[in-house]
Order: C-alpha cells, then sequence, then structure tokens
C-alpha cells in the first residue's frame, strides 16, 4: 500500500537553482523533449508496513535525461541537490528503514524503480540514463540495482563497502566478536548469532542490549595489556583498520596508536542491532564458525606482527589463545536462513553488462577494504570484470569521501556509461578529474585517491557458495568421516542453481535417509543435521516429512 500525493508541479526550479560555474564534462544523455516541464513527487511507500519509506524525486526544466537515484536521499544536503539539479539532473530517492527490513536490497531497488514510475506518471519522460549512487548500505543497494533491475539502471556508484554482500560482511565481523568474548569474558551476556529479541516498542539502534554489552567487553578488554592483545587477535580476524579514525594515518609501526583507534572504533564497526536485523529477515542465524582454522585466518589477516606486539607485550604467547580458540566451542547457522538470505542480499555479479564504479576509504572501521577485493572476485567468478573499477581514496573513516571525490567518480561513471569505455581510473586520473569540478558545495580541498592495495579477505560468500552451506555443515559435523554426505548435499546444491528441484529434491531426500543411524554422527549430531535438512528441504519446495 502506498499514499500518492498529487504531484507538484516546479515551473519556477530553474530561477530557484544557482547554475554552477563550470559543469563537468560528460557525455550526454540523449536528449528528452523539449516542452518536458520540471516535476516533483513525493509519497510514501508500503505505509504501515515495517518497510515503510518515504520517497521523493525531481526533475529540472532543462532536464538532460539523467535520472540519478539514492536509497538516502532524504539525507542529500541542499548543496548537493543544487549542484544536480543546476546541472541538469533528475535525482530521487527513498530513506532507509532500521528494523527487520534494513538490509531487504532487492525490495529498496524495486522502491527505486518506484520512485522513477511516480517521476514518469507525473508526466515526466522515461528517462535517457537512470544510475544508481549509494554510500554504505546505499552502497549495497547500489550494487544490487544493476544486478536485479539492468533493464532500468543503466550503472550504479557505490562508496564506503557492501561488496561482499550482506552474508559475505558479517562473518568476520562475528568472528571477532566471538573471539573476543571468548579470550576475554566468556561469560560476558553476548550472543554470537541467534541474538535476543528487541524489546516491544525499543528501536533497532545502539542502545540495543546486545550493542551495550559489546561495548563493556571492548572496555574491559582495553583495561590491561593482556586484554588488549586479545582485542588486537580479534581485530585482526576482521581485519579492522588500523586507520580508523583521525587526520593523518598512525605510523606503520606504530602498533600502540593502531590499537588505540582500534579499540575506540571496535564496537561501533560491529552494530549487533543490525547483526539482528539481518537474523530476523533472514528467519534465522546466518553466521557460523565450525570447521575455521583462526591460526590461518591470523596468519592471512595482514596484521599479525601487531597482535604478536601486543601478546609480547603482554607477556602472552598468541599460540595459546589461538589454541583456546581452537578448542572452544562452536557455532552454526541456519541452512534455510542463509538460503533467504542469499536471495536478498548476496551478489552474483552478473550486471547486464552495466557498469559499476566501487570507491572506498582505506581507513573504513565498518567494512575492511579487504571485503571490497571479494567484490572483485565476484565478478571475475562471473565473467564480467570488464563491467567493474575500483578506487580508494586516502582518508580514515566511513564514508568520508569529499563532494569533490563523489562528482569525480560519478563523472568517470557517467563517462563509462555513455562512451562504452572506461576512461582512466587510476589515481592520477581521478585527482585530475576532480580538480576540473566546480560548483556549490564542492570545497577548495583536492580529492586525495590513492594507489592502494590490501589484505585478501578472510572469508567470504557470494553467488559461487549459494545452497552450500548445508555441505559445510555436514562436512564439519562428521568432520569428515562421512563425505558421503557432504557429496550427496553438494550434489543437491548444484541441482538448486541450475533450477532442477526435482533432482535437488531426490538428493536430498538421499542424504537424509543416510542420517538416521551414521556411524559418523552422536545421536545430537543426527537430529542436528536432520533437523537441518528437514528444515532447508521445505524452504526450497522439498518437504522430506
Amino acid at each position: 500500500m502506498k499514499n500518492r500525493p498529487r504531484p507538484t508541479r516546479l515551473r519556477a526550479l530553474a530561477a530557484a537553482v544557482a547554475l554552477a560555474a563550470t559543469p563537468l564534462a560528460l557525455v550526454p544523455a540523449p536528449a528528452v523533449a523539449a516542452e518536458d516541464e520540471a516535476h516533483q513527487v513525493k509519497g510514501v511507500f508500503h505505509q504501515d508496513e515495517p518497510g515503510e519509506v518515504v520517497y521523493e524525486a525531481v526533475t529540472p526544466e532543462d532536464w538532460n535525461g539523467t535520472l540519478v537515484l539514492d536509497l538516502d536521499f532524504n539525507r542529500w544536503t541542499g548543496e548537493k541537490r543544487e549542484w544536480f539539479l543546476s546541472h541538469g539532473y533528475g535525482i530521487g530517492g527513498i530513506q532507509r528503514t532500521q528494523n527487520q527490513t534494513a538490509y531487504e536490497i532487492k525490495k529498496y531497488v524495486d522502491d527505486l524503480v518506484a520512485t522513477r514510475g511516480e517521476l514518469m506518471e507525473a508526466g515526466t519522460e522515461e528517462p535517457a540514463r537512470t544510475i544508481a549512487v549509494g554510500a554504505s548500505r546505499g552502497g549495497f543497494v547500489a550494487r544490487m540495482s544493476v544486478e536485479h533491475r539492468p533493464d532500468v539502471f543503466d550503472g550504479a556508484l557505490a562508496f564506503a563497502g557492501g561488496g561482499a554482500g550482506v552474508l559475505g560482511s558479517w562473518l568476520s565481523k562475528a568472528d571477532a566478536v566471538w573471539a573476543l568474548k571468548t579470550l576475554v569474558d566468556p561469560a560476558a551476556p553476548l550472543a554470537i548469532n541467534n541474538l535476543p529479541d528487541i524489546p516491544a516498542g525499543a528501536s533497532y539502534g545502539p542502545d540495543y542490549q546486545q550493542d551495550v554489552a559489546l561495548a563493556a567487553l571492548v572496555e574491559k578488554a582495553r583495561g590491561d595489556d593482556a586484554g588488549t592483545a586479545r582485542l588486537m587477535l580479534a581485530s585482526a580476524l576482521e581485519q579492522a583498520t588500523a586507520w580508523p579514525s583521525g587526520a593523518e594515518a598512525p605510523g606503520a609501526n606504530d602498533f600502540e596508536d593502531q590499537a588505540q583507534r582500534i579499540a575506540d572504533s571496535f564496537a561501533w564497526a560491529n552494530p549487533q542491532f543490525v547483526h539482528k536485523e539481518i537474523e530476523d529477515m533472514a528467519g534465522g542465524p546466518v553466521v557460523w564458525n565450525h570447521g575455521v582454522d583462526y591460526a590461518a585466518l591470523l596468519e592471512d589477516s595482514g596484521a599479525i606482527e601487531r597482535v604478536r606486539y601486543w601478546y609480547d607485550k603482554a607477556g602472552l604467547d598468541v599460540e595459546d589463545d589461538l589454541a583456546r580458540l581452537a578448542g572452544a566451542p562452536r557455532y552454526s547457522a541456519d541452512a534455510a536462513a542463509i538460503g533467504t538470505l542469499d536471495e536478498k542480499g548476496t551478489f552474483t555479479g552478473d550486471t547486464g553488462q552495466r557498469p559499476v564504479l566501487s570507491i572506498k576509504t582505506i581507513g573504513d572501521g565498518a567494512d575492511a577494504v579487504p571485503l571490497d577485493a571479494a567484490y572483485v572476485q565476484t565478478f571475475a567468478a562471473a565473467g564480467s570484470s570488464a563491467q567493474l573499477r575500483t578506487a580508494f581514496i586516502g582518508r580514515a573513516g566511513h564514508s568520508t569521501q569529499t563532494f569533490r571525490e563523489y562528482l569525480a567518480a560519478f563523472a568517470t561513471l557517467e563517462s563509462r556509461i555513455g562512451t562504452g569505455v572506461w576512461p582512466a581510473t587510476s589515481a592520477a586520473a581521478l585527482n585530475e578529474r576532480a580538480a576540473t569540478v566546480e560548483g556549490v558545495g564542492v570545497g577548495p580541498a583536492p580529492a586525495n585517491f590513492i594507489e592502494h592495495s590490501d589484505a585478501a579477505p578472510l572469508r567470504t560468500w557470494d553467488f559461487t557458495n549459494r545452497h552450500s552451506y548445508l555441505s559445510l555443515y555436514a562436512d564439519d559435523l562428521a568432520a569428515g568421516r562421512a563425505p558421503d554426505l557432504a557429496n550427496g548435499l553438494r550434489n543437491a546444491a548444484k541441482h538448486l542453481n541450475a533450477g532442477r528441484l526435482k533432482q535437488a529434491c531426490g538428493a536430498l531426500g538421499s542424504v537424509a535417509e543416510k542420517v538416521p543411524g551414521n556411524r559418523a554422527l552422536s545421536p545430537a549430531q543426527e537430529r542436528e543435521l536432520g533437523g537441518q535438512i528437514d528444515a532447508f528441504g521445505g524452504s526450497v519446495g522439498c518437504p522430506l516429512s
């Protein structure tokens, strides 16, 4: 359900908006009808439902035919709106929710498409180009726009992460929180998955009891060298940046300064209320750590020198704590919930030949830089690397790009859309392009795009993993003693991914028959695996009992 207010015609819009001095040198969109008028639409989608969002879109009288849509359009400043409108762009979008629909990424895309439709119903010509832009959660949405609706979106510009997908972004976060709790205070009132409900009437936010508990755990850890060492180990498992705050980066070997900054940002960077939102959306726990080798993860994290410095300072042996993690009880996900999340928030890299430009600040504490490498891997696996370009900004913080940098990136993407060929996307080329940007709100500071490389992501999840969780679960549960179970579940996944439901159901049923009395499983494990297979089968249309 939605409210559809009568559209407001903005005949005086061009006069009200001051023109900027010099427009960007972009490849123009095909011309729209000369008699097209300025329009504005506003309203509400999904009224009185959890996914309720306000929408708005505006086109100027001298519209150039390009419509720019953003999940977080309600956060656009007046200067940002003025810049785009004065350069002839149509602009619009919605606002994010903060509840169980918060990471319904495809729903957000559909809402952006519906916003575009409202504009056309108001009398606007069909856009010659539609471009999705977004930062943070909006980055997820921008990326998904060209996968979910390549028939509508001509390209996507994503800032501040999201490249690993919803599940891939959270696996390492859960590792970090679990390791900190296990090593510092196993009795802390902090759940790792299957988080407690948010009390009725309370909002999803940082005052959620689990976020309070995490903040308290971090404060306990940083109270002495031993706790700080363990906090550094935990942060390494999510590849936390050493520069999450501050105008200048800490020294490469200044592990004291790095630790202080990481400790300051750790709880903020791992919001448990977001984890709860994702679980609510998926219908169950979606992270796991059975079968995970934390010693190997630390070795590959890119942060082992910082960790060893702090363990030496505290007089501890990191190998002892890695052994504690290896022997600690593990947690599992729900295969059906992961399947739901795959449908709603996992990337495929298939953009229908639509280009994506991904921009990231290297000091992003909320979304580690290696997670953008996961996005690159997804496009490579999909055979669509030509559609993706990435660039980095030398600055701390989450979504801290300047407006100059934002517009340089936008110019780059629009050039690619218009010509079919990527312009240069090196740091030098982007900085040179940014130097030509002028207009309201741009500011005098030069852009700071840099060349950057980082460690590979530790744990990833994309379309290549689709429906594979059950086989991982079975293999880890039986510790390799029953390979026929894992092989049968992998076979079922292949059939599901190929759309062969009948064969998939047959494979699932065959595995289910082998679980009772299996010598590789204890009675409790039989119940766990049998329950997982049964629930998953029901979720994909294969009732097994």
